[in-house]
């Protein structure tokens, strides 16, 4: 048993395993230990908060056309809740709706040790700051965004909460942003993700080797911060790996399946 607290992130809810940015995800993810839910959120024209990763809603529901491919921030908010985005996944999921931000932090709110993860895509800081504020999200969001300038230009206003931004691509450009981010001493970030690309399936490999993911973690404890992997394939052996590196923080789209793939490499939360 490995005498550490696991931590993972349920992408966008936990997409492979119901749809993706709805109250039945978030609900579903917010069930297994150590899962934190993420969501999505752009602003409708009427300035309201909807959870939806695309720009549009023509891949995750069922609108109309004329509807469906239009952006998100040109529709008012009852345009964007009254189609179904649960179908898609499955008819058990029937009438699942996109939900607002506010629907969001109710829920949140429902669990004292229940935390979320934020991506905002389409949204004026100034405005998010104003609903941080209101919703008293200090301390219970983790908000993540592709530029660390605009993570510090929040945490500002909110010391205590947490950030992240993330490296993707190749081994050589995660080196070389995950470089760039040290130079700055990891200025206004808490986490650092990094993408785990397999290179093997028999057993399971990853592109970045363990020296990487050792040096990674080292500079971001020193900053204060923590190292965060999504790997793309795992199995119980390759998260023992990992979970002998140090590294408790992880990123999947399938929250219940990786639950059981710790349980086998012996974790217990």
């Amino acid at each position: 048993m490995t005498p550490v607290r696991v931590h993972f992130q349920a992408h966008r809810g936990g997409l492979e395993e119901a749809p993706e940015n709805t109250l039945a995800a978030l609900r579903r993810a917010w069930e297994i230990p150590g899962a934190i839910p993420e969501v999505d959120v752009r602003t409708t024209r009427d300035r309201v908060l909807v959870c939806l990763h695309d720009p549009t809603l023509a891949r995750t529901t069922d609108a109309a056309d004329g509807v469906r491919e239009a952006d998100v921030c040109m529709l008012l908010a009852e345009d964007v809740r009254k189609w179904d985005a649960g179908s898609h996944f499955s008819r058990r999921f029937k009438k699942e709706r996109v939900p607002t931000f506010a629907e969001v932090t109710d829920e949140l709110a429902r669990g004292d040790d229940r935390r979320l993860y934020l991506d905002y895509k389409h949204v004026d800081p100034l405005f998010l700051e104003l609903v941080l504020r209101e919703r008293q999200l200090e301390g219970r969001v983790i908000l993540t965004h592709h530029d660390p300038a605009e993570l510090l230009r929040l945490r500002r206003p909110f010391p205590a909460i947490e950030t992240m931004t993330w490296c993707s691509g190749t081994p050589e450009a995660i080196a070389r942003r995950f470089d760039e981010l040290a130079a700055t001493g990891f200025e206004g970030l808490t986490q650092v993700q990094v993408h785990l690309e397999t290179t093997g399936s028999d057993p399971v490999t990853y592109a970045l080797d363990d020296a990487f993911l050792t040096r990674a973690g080292s500079q971001l404890a020193a900053a204060g911060a923590v190292l965060q992997v999504r790997p793309f394939a795992y199995d119980a052996a390759s998260l023992t790996r990992l979970l002998q590196l140090g590294i408790q923080w992880y990123v999947t789209d399938a929250p219940k399946r990786f639950a059981a793939a710790l349980a086998e490499a012996g974790y217990t939360p």
